[in-house]
């Protein structure tokens, strides 16, 4: 009796300390980017938390793109806008994939 008492004193102590060490966020409803753009203007990280990066990305098919390519005028053209988060893409070719973020600064 007195040792599964300990036991069971030992599993709460340890449920416990671990819930407790969970961080808590606001449980606001995520967003998803849409043709390729994700606006997090309203989003406040420390409050809200981490957020995926759901959604529509930008796809170039056949091409291997750095950030100077998109200065250029014109710049390369999006095959396609696809969700690509938790997807194999094929195995053969180049393809560049992208997603631009919206932010709010502070003030």
């Amino acid at each position: 009796m007195k040792k599964s008492t300990i036991c069971l004193f030992f599993i709460l102590t340890v449920c416990c300390f671990l819930s407790a060490c969970q961080e808590q966020y606001s449980g606001k409803k995520q967003f998803e980017a849409i043709k390729g753009i994700l606006d997090l203007s309203e989003w406040d990280f420390g409050r809200d938390g981490p957020i995926k990066l759901d959604g529509e990305w930008e796809y170039y098919e056949g091409q291997l793109l750095t950030p100077d390519s998109f200065r250029m005028k014109p710049g390369p053209e999006k095959t396609a806008f696809r969700g690509v988060v938790g997807k194999n893409p094929p195995r053969k070719g180049k393809r560049h994939i992208q997603i631009n973020h919206q932010i709010q600064g502070p003030g």
